[in-house]
């Protein structure tokens, strides 16, 4: 039986980050959607926002990365799949605040959103 290399820290480094980012989101999210706080919701925009940049360039990191050395496929594929889900994670945070600030009757500015 082979041994298992696990991967990297240059190749999962975004993981633990995206992971605090989307976990703080949906932690906003809850409380603003606990308290219906529509101005709460709306940072949550901003922050969504954010955790899309850091998608971005986690890719792009890892296409480097593997540029580099492609041996490591296998787990950069993982990794693209795991920060994906992570980003959708706060996609839904997102979604949360976007009721909250709504179930107030406020305008969060986000009508047409996708």
């Amino acid at each position: 039986m082979p041994l298992r290399v696990l991967p990297g820290k240059n190749l999962i480094r975004d993981v633990s980050i995206m992971g605090q980012q989307a976990t703080a989101m949906l932690h906003e999210a809850l409380e603003s959607f606990d308290k219906l706080d529509a101005e709460r919701a709306a940072t949550l925009i901003c922050k969504e926002n954010e955790l899309e940049i850091e998608f971005q360039s986690s890719l792009r990191r890892l296409a480097t990365y593997l540029l580099e050395d492609a041996r490591n496929v296998g787990h950069a594929i993982h990794t693209v799949l795991t920060i994906k889900s992570i980003e959708r994670v706060g996609d839904h945070a997102g979604y949360c605040g976007t009721d909250a600030g709504g179930a107030t009757g406020e305008d969060t500015g986000v009508a047409g959103r996708e």
